[in-house]
């Protein structure tokens, strides 16, 4: 059920985003004024975010979910012109001289008249502080796109005006400005790895003040090395077979370089920074031809065979009484299913009250409560959603409850993406494949499962049972900060295995790593 908050009145600028807090959010709900359904722009189970009307006025906004309406507030919608935001107050030097007057100490016969040599000091730090506040107001109007009059220096920063959308006049090139800088994310090294994982690419970023050793030999020219960075991927398995297979193998179908990411990264990136691309290139890389005959790159280079695949090696452990399957990837071995154990009695409640649950009490629920349907012994062998209070309580209590094993780590889950090829194709390796399980489910979760990992869609408890058949979702057993923990997150839509920062009420999975 969706709850919401108690809401003061809200003022916003036009198409500017609203954030209203309360319990229960998903994909079902919507926010609409009057008959006009507003955009929403985020949720997560606590939190909803969604853009104000696109005109200037006084609305009731009502919320809702599927067919239930939530409740409602007012809110107000100011053009940018309006807005107080980002606007100080017009001052004078008389309110300078003014206000260092007042600080001065009482009882003292200041000298007040104009030509007063008190009145001339301190007009003249006055007139200082003046022009100082003036600078200052005229770079906050100017650092914000909603106030800013510096127009060209805004569009050579955002590559505006798109072709065909030239704006006539000066509000039509701040509606634009604003329009386009309140959608563009934050320039940093995250979300531009995060928008190499979209392209299925691992990448790793420096920039040239952090990591001046990666730029050694780079001809800066009269630029500033200082606003160069520098983007290197590795390519992946795809990029190696790069000839067809004529008389000689030397028809180049594609090479190492991915110019459809570097045009990206360019459309996006700051416009006054420069970007370099390197591409690190794998120690095999060979094409083999349809009749089995091969083309070295280098002397030495190794001929991928299939005597040279991937082999599991698999085996069983016994934990609380349940024999579970392990896998060794790397130099570590996995438990290859979810951990099921409700360690009863032993300080793990599985309780169905949601008050143990939603509190810091150590807890775990089958999805929807099932045990039969989602247990490892049913249908969909999910195992059980731990919160994070279970995982801290089953890493206290290792010795007695998992001797030999430990739940996995921030640093074991970035090894076993290492290992597998990196994060940006892990999931598509992990993932169980389709069918897996009694013939039809996951039908499209879309993995290949080549390392036996067994990574099924378990789904996730954020308030309610979330995403069974479409995500799969693990806990690391790292502490976050504040109410959160960290994790891992594989989607059916996705070959990338995503970072995860989770309310530690939430449930999820939970995988085993045998001790070193």
């Amino acid at each position: 059920m969706l709850l919401l908050q108690n809401i003061n009145p809200i003022r916003v600028n036009v198409g500017g985003t609203v954030k209203v807090y309360g319990s229960g959010f998903d994909s079902r709900c919507w926010v609409r004024v009057g008959s006009q359904y507003l955009s929403v722009l985020d949720y997560d189970a606590n939190s909803l975010e969604f853009a104000a009307p696109y005109e200037s006025g006084n609305f009731t906004v009502t919320v809702g979910q599927s067919a239930t309406v939530a409740g409602e507030f007012p809110i107000t919608v100011v053009e940018l012109r309006e807005s107080n935001t980002w606007n100080l107050p017009v001052r004078t030097v008389d309110d300078f001289r003014c206000a260092l007057l007042g600080l001065m100490p009482r009882g003292f016969a200041w000298f007040l008249g104009k030509n007063g040599n008190w009145y001339k000091l301190f007009s003249a730090f006055a007139a200082v502080v003046y022009v100082v506040y003036t600078m200052l107001r005229m770079l906050v109007k100017n650092g914000s796109p909603a106030t800013t009059t510096a127009y060209s220096e805004w569009e050579r920063e955002l590559n505006l005006p798109v072709k065909g959308l030239e704006a006539d006049t000066d509000d039509g090139r701040l509606d634009e400005i604003y329009r386009v800088a309140r959608k563009m994310p934050s320039d940093t090294v995250p979300f531009y790895k995060s928008l190499a994982a979209l392209f299925g690419r691992d990448v790793k970023i420096y920039e040239y003040y952090k990591n001046p050793e990666k730029f050694l030999g780079v001809d800066f020219g009269d630029d500033d090395p200082n606003f160069y960075w520098m983007v290197e991927q590795t390519s992946v398995d795809d990029d190696w077979h790069i000839f067809d297979c004529n008389d000689n193998c030397d028809d180049y179908l594609g090479w190492w370089w991915n110019p459809v990411l570097e045009s990206y990264f360019e459309t996006m990136k700051p416009a006054h920074t420069k970007v370099l691309y390197t591409y690190a290139l794998p120690e095999i890389l060979c094409v083999i031809t349809e009749d089995g005959d091969y083309v070295m790159t280098e002397d030495n280079d190794y001929v991928i065979t299939e005597a040279n695949a991937y082999t599991p090696n698999v085996g069983t452990v016994t934990i609380g009484g349940r024999v579970y399957k392990t896998v060794t990837i790397g130099a570590a071995t996995w438990l290859a299913e979810n951990l099921d154990y409700k360690f009863d009695g032993c300080g793990i409640s599985t309780s169905e009250n949601p008050i143990y649950w939603n509190t810091e009490e150590p807890s775990a629920w089958y999805y929807e409560d099932d045990e039969e349907q989602y247990g490892i012994d049913g249908e969909k062998k999910c195992g059980l959603l731990y919160n994070w209070y279970a995982v801290d309580y089953l890493e206290q209590h290792k010795a007695t409850l998992i001797p030999g094993w430990h739940v996995a780590s921030d640093d074991e889950w970035e090894a076993l993406l290492d290992a597998v090829g990196g994060s940006a194709v892990a999931a598509l390796k992990l993932k169980a494949t389709d069918g897996a399980v009694d013939g039809d489910w996951p039908s499209d979760f879309g993995g290949e499962d080549e390392y036996d990992f067994f990574a099924l869609p378990a789904g996730v408890r954020h308030v309610q049972f979330l995403s069974i058949g479409s995500s799969a979702n693990f806990w690391s057993s790292n502490d976050g900060s504040g109410v959160y923990a960290h994790g891992r997150t594989m989607y059916k839509s996705s070959n990338n295995v995503a970072y995860a920062f989770d309310y530690r009420t939430s449930g999820r999975s939970v995988r085993l790593v045998k001790d070193y």
